[in-house]
């Protein structure tokens, strides 16, 4: 599923939640999209945050970060194109 692009990881996500749908045994291995998904290249991910600060969690990862001051802080990074390849996957699940 992780291969299959984003909207697919996030429909993976979602059904982990859903024993009552896929059952118990599959919701087990779904839940794996939460938290072993493939990194994307680290270069690509600074790029991303000298350009969009701002990210979503749930289509990117999460780099730790300290701030000038001192305060530790969690940076997500969206994956680089996320949102046109989740609009061309919304147009192939219609």
């Amino acid at each position: 599923i992780a291969s299959l692009g984003p909207l697919a990881v996030k429909l993976g996500q979602t059904l982990s939640q859903r024993p009552d749908i896929v059952g118990k045994p599959a919701c087990d291995a779904l839940k794996r999209l939460q938290t072993q998904n493939s990194p994307f290249a680290n270069d690509i991910a600074y790029a991303c945050i000298r350009e969009n600060p701002i990210a979503s969690a749930s289509l990117g990862q999460v780099y730790k970060a300290t701030t000038f001051d001192g305060n530790d802080i969690a940076v997500k990074v969206q994956r680089p194109e996320a949102l046109s390849i989740i609009a061309i996957d919304t147009q192939c699940f219609r």
